[in-house]
Order: C-alpha cells, then sequence, then structure tokens
C-alpha cells in the first residue's frame, strides 16, 4: 500500500514535465477591433454596408446586443488553430471566412446549450500562414438576471494544442489526485474499523470532502444537461449548478473534518478550552453560512459572485486558526503536537494558499488544488500513523498494567484468603480461650462456693464452740464442787479447739484458689505483719462483718474494731 502511494505520489509531481504545453508561440496579432452596437443587422449588412459605425473602443454600454470586427495577422509561415474566448460570453457567434468552401461559416455558443458551461463563449478558429484575416463577433448580453447593461470586452486567443493540453492536464492531475485519495480512504477505513477511532473517521470525512471539491473545481460532475438554480450576468457569465453546489459540500466537509480532527488529535478541549471553543463556534458559523449562502443560490437569487471573496476570507481564518493552535500546542508540549505540527504545517500552508489565491485573482490554478489536497492528505495521514503507533503502545502498556493489575488481585485474593484463615484461627484459639476462661470462671465460682462455704463453717464451728464454752461456764459456776475440775479441764480442750488452724489451712488454700499470690504480695508489701494479722486482713478482704470475724477469732466485736484500727495504722506505716 505504501509502495503504490509513492509512486503515485511520483507521478503526480513528474507530470507537470510531461504534460507541458507544445510551447506554441502566439505570433497572431490583433491589429484592432471595433464595436457596433446591433440595431438588428444581418451579417450581410455588416459586410456590405460600410457606412455603420464601428468605433474602436472595448466598453459595451447600452444595448442588448453587438457586432465586433476584428483584424488578425498571422506572422509565421504556417497555418495555426486557435481557440478564441469572448467576454462577455453568455450568448457568442463567430462569423470567419472559409476560403477553402468560400462561404462565411458560423459557430455559435449559447446558454441554451448546456453540454458544457465552461465552453460558454469559446470558438475554434483556423488562420493560414502569413495571412491578414477580418471576422466577426455578434455578443449578445440580454442575458438573465442582468443587473447592469455596461459591459468590458475582452477577446482572449489561446494555442488550440495549449487548451487541449491544458484540459488533458487538468484531467490527468485529478484522476492522480482521485486515486490517491481512494487508496488513503481505503487504507484509513481498515484502520478505523480495527480502532473505531473518531480521529480516523473525521479524516476520511475529509477526503471525501476533497473528492468533492477537486471534482466540481474541474467541473467533472458532468450529468448529460445541467440545471441552473440561479445565473448573473457580470463581464462573464457567472451561474450556480450541481457542480458549485458540490464543490460547496466538498469545502464544507473539507473543514468539518479538518476542524474535528485537529480537536480530537490533539484534545484541545482539555488542554486549550478557551482556543478550542473558538476553533469549534467558528466551524459552526462557517456552516451555518455555507448552507444559507447555498440555499439563497439555490432558490433562484445568484449570491456566489459577492460573497466567494467574504467566504476565502473565513476559509484563510480557520486554516490559521488551525495553524495557530497546532503552534500553541506544541509550544504548550501537548501529547502528539510535535508530530501533527511537523507534519501537517506545510499541508496547510498549502491549503491556506487555495482561498488567497481566489481572494486575489479570479482564475482557476491547475496544480494549486492538487498539491494542497495530496499534501494535507499525506501529511495527515502520517500524523495519523504516528497516532496509530502511539494508541498501539499506550494499549500494549495498558494491557500490561492490567496484567500487572489482574496478578495484584490475585495477590489481594491470597493475601485475603490467608487472612481469613488465620482470622479462623484466631478464632478458634479465642473460642478456646474463652471456653478456658469458662472454665476458670466455673472454677473460680466453685471455688468462691466453697470458700463462702468453708467461712461459714468456720463462723458456724466457731460459734457452736463459744456457744459450748459458754454452757460449760455455766455449769462451772452451777456444780463448782463436784465437778469442778473436770470442767476446767473440758474448758480449756474446747478453748485449744477453737485456736486450731486446721480449719484455717484449708480456707487459706480455697481462697489462694479464687486469689493467687494474694499473701505472697501482701507479706512482700508488709512483711512485719503477723500471722494473726493477715489472718484479720484476709477476713476483711472477704468482705466479712465485725460478727463473723469476732465468731472465727473467738473475740468480742469490739476487740475486731480495735484490732481492724490497729491493724491499718501499722500497714500505712509500712
Amino acid at each position: 500500500m505504501k509502495k503504490n502511494i509513492l509512486q503515485i505520489l511520483f507521478l503526480l509531481f513528474t507530470c507537470p514535465v510531461f504534460a507541458q504545453s507544445s510551447n506554441t508561440i502566439n505570433e497572431i496579432k490583433i491589429s484592432s477591433y471595433e464595436v457596433l452596437p446591433d440595431k438588428g443587422y444581418s451579417l450581410n449588412e455588416i459586410l456590405k454596408d460600410k457606412t455603420l459605425p464601428f468605433k474602436q473602443t472595448d466598453s459595451l454600454v447600452d444595448a442588448n446586443s453587438y457586432w465586433v470586427r476584428l483584424l488578425v495577422f498571422n506572422s509565421i509561415a504556417e497555418e495555426r488553430k486557435y481557440i478564441i474566448t469572448v467576454y462577455p460570453n453568455i450568448n457568442t457567434s463567430i462569423y470567419h471566412f472559409d476560403a477553402q468552401s468560400g462561404k462565411w461559416i458560423v459557430h455559435f455558443s449559447r446558454l441554451n446549450n448546456r453540454k458544457n458551461l465552461l465552453l460558454l463563449g469559446k470558438h475554434p478558429y483556423r488562420i493560414s500562414a502569413l495571412s491578414r484575416d477580418t471576422f466577426y463577433i455578434k455578443i449578445d448580453v440580454n442575458g438573465p438576471n442582468s443587473i447592469d447593461s455596461r459591459f468590458k470586452l475582452k477577446i482572449i486567443f489561446t494555442p488550440e494544442a495549449d487548451e487541449i493540453s491544458g484540459q488533458q492536464t487538468a484531467n490527468a492531475a485529478w484522476l492522480v489526485a482521485f486515486v490517491v485519495l481512494i487508496l488513503f480512504i481505503f487504507n484509513n477505513l481498515i484502520i478505523y474499523l480495527g480502532t473505531r477511532d473518531k480521529t480516523i473517521l473525521y479524516y476520511i470525512m475529509t477526503q471525501f470532502g476533497a473528492i468533492f471539491y477537486l471534482t466540481a473545481y474541474y467541473y467533472l460532475f458532468d450529468f448529460g444537461s445541467y440545471y441552473l438554480f440561479s445565473s448573473m450576468l457580470f463581464e462573464q457569465f457567472r451561474f450556480y449548478d450541481i457542480n458549485a453546489l458540490l464543490m460547496h459540500l466538498g469545502i464544507v466537509l473539507v473543514f468539518f473534518g479538518l476542524v474535528q480532527l485537529t480537536r480530537n488529535y490533539l484534545n484541545i478541549k482539555q488542554y486549550l478550552p478557551l482556543d478550542d471553543r473558538l476553533l469549534r463556534f467558528s466551524l459552526y458559523i462557517y456552516v451555518a453560512l455555507s448552507i444559507i449562502i447555498a440555499l439563497i443560490n439555490i432558490f433562484g437569487f445568484y449570491l456566489e459572485n459577492y460573497t466567494i471573496k467574504a467566504d476565502n476570507a473565513y476559509c484563510s481564518f480557520l486554516i490559521f486558526l488551525i495553524i495557530y493552535i497546532s503552534l500553541k500546542a506544541y509550544h504548550k508540549k501537548i501529547p502528539l503536537s510535535k508530530p501533527f505540527l511537523f507534519a501537517n504545517l506545510l499541508p496547510l500552508i498549502f491549503v491556506l494558499f487555495i482561498p488567497i489565491y481566489h481572494i486575489i485573482t479570479s482564475g482557476h490554478s491547475t496544480w494549486l488544488p492538487i498539491a494542497a489536497v495530496i499534501s494535507q492528505a499525506l501529511g495527515f495521514s502520517i500524523a495519523l500513523l504516528t497516532r496509530t503507533k502511539a494508541l498501539e503502545q499506550a494499549l500494549k502498556l495498558n494491557e500490561l498494567e492490567s496484567q500487572q493489575l489482574e496478578f495484584n488481585m490475585k495477590e489481594v485474593l491470597y493475601l485475603n484468603k490467608l487472612n481469613a484463615l488465620e482470622i479462623e484461627q484466631k478464632n478458634a484459639e479465642i473460642s478456646i480461650e474463652k471456653n478456658r476462661n469458662e472454665n476458670l470462671q466455673l472454677n473460680l465460682e466453685l471455688n468462691q462456693r466453697e470458700l463462702a462455704s468453708s467461712a461459714l463453717n468456720m463462723v458456724q464451728k466457731s460459734e457452736l464452740l463459744t456457744l459450748l464454752k459458754e454452757q460449760i461456764q455455766k455449769l462451772n459456776w452451777m456444780d463448782r464442787y463436784h465437778t469442778k475440775k473436770n470442767v476446767e479441764e473440758l474448758n480449756e480442750l474446747l478453748q485449744s479447739n477453737i485456736q486450731l488452724d486446721s480449719d484455717w489451712d484449708k480456707f487459706k488454700l480455697h481462697f489462694e484458689q479464687v486469689h493467687p499470690q494474694f499473701f505472697n504480695n501482701l507479706k512482700t508489701l508488709h512483711p512485719s505483719l503477723t500471722a494473726k494479722e493477715i489472718r484479720l486482713y484476709t477476713y476483711f478482704e472477704m468482705k466479712l462483718s465485725h460478727k463473723e470475724i469476732a465468731a472465727l477469732l473467738a473475740i468480742d466485736q469490739a476487740s475486731v474494731r480495735r484490732a481492724k484500727t490497729r491493724l491499718v495504722k501499722k500497714m500505712a506505716q509500712t
């Protein structure tokens, strides 16, 4: 594909070498031409009546038709063939004498002969070697929509070979450009179907617009017969037909595609929002004005001649705006702005030359539109190729990032599973610990119940022994003579049983199960405490009442209160 495009481009730029005109020197000389306002004269009257007032002038004023008499001289020794172009060119006739037939021959160019409106005012002419010739031209300026009855006469002699060569060159140039644009369209259409990138779609739209423009520019939309939407006779006949309409359509497509391509390629909506808004609104204004002007032309009033320079000026503004934004994007280092600028600066300048050329002159250029269209197609294609490669690299990078992200997600899932297992293990440990704590709590509650039971038993036992002691004391007073000795012995035995440590040791064991290290910590903090004081403090820690403590220690409650006071003071000092 690229090889074929390069070959076609080579052919395009070498065509001018092989399509040069025959370099025929225009040796014909117009000795004079004279103008006569027509008053219904026939050719015979013009030839025979020598009194008719022909005047040397190039102005056609205040008449509907004119006769023009020309005297020409061929200064070389061979016959020459020319194409004579007459302006105003709406309805013209040439009368010249054919020496071979000995008759006057007439050639008509009329508006109602619409095979090709570009041939209006054109006539073939042949002059013998080294001869002088007088021929006549009849010009009818009573054309449609005529707004002025004053015209400037203009007669151009073009060698027939040059005329044919120019037309062939234009056709060849159009064909080469058409083939190149079709190849670019086909190539980028394949890319678009694979990427669905809107930028490429706008490029394709631009190239279709260029095809419409070139085809209409060279007046190649030949439909057999032409329908004139509107026309006006100025110094030459101007008209708005299907070619002019399709040319407008092509230009709108070109600029719509160029502007949208530039906006999407450089992403100026994000990086240059103010310039993007200016470019977008300028485009919409141009499209709206083009539609309005085209509709006015279609519906019968020929406006094209009044708007053509303004239209080209606005096109120049749009192209200049695109170039300015491209340079600004490059200056601000916007992504892909460098390849876009270097690939399209020269093509955009070529495109800019077209409206400037048509502002300066009303003529047609054979090669400027071709060079502009081909260069912009090539430049934007290179820019799109660069963009496509950049997108491919970005896509590969995204794929790598996606793969890395997928790996990271798998790693996260693995870590989540691992964390879930750890959480399950921790929950199991917590459950085990909870069960163990529950067992410890059960054991603690059991020990507390046993401790309470032990304390209660000790209190009951102490109370029983105390009661028994009191009863024995009463008995001792009642039978002091006979049994005094035995009662005293029994009393001593009971007293000794009240102070036995076996119940205390059992109580101490249960207390340490409920409060581990209680006695060790107490000894460490208060090493001067006696065993009786430790026992008293333990009963206080159990929240036993003074009455219960008095029963356990076999003392009265007042003694318990005094002992508590002494214990608190002693512990405060240590």
